[in-house]
């Protein structure tokens, strides 16, 4: 964990793009448990 500054201006864009990220690394956290491919749809629908 750490801090970041941005400027105010990009705010918006930058907690997006942070939010994309974090979906991201949660749908990569089932594929570590063994999900399926199949499981991953029925949860986040299409990637």
């Amino acid at each position: 964990m750490g801090v970041v500054v941005i400027a105010l201006a990009k705010a918006k864009e930058v907690v997006r793009l942070a939010a994309e990220q974090a979906e991201r690394e949660e749908r990569r956290a089932w594929v570590r448990q063994g999900k399926t491919v199949e499981d991953l749809l029925a949860e986040f629908g299409p990637i």
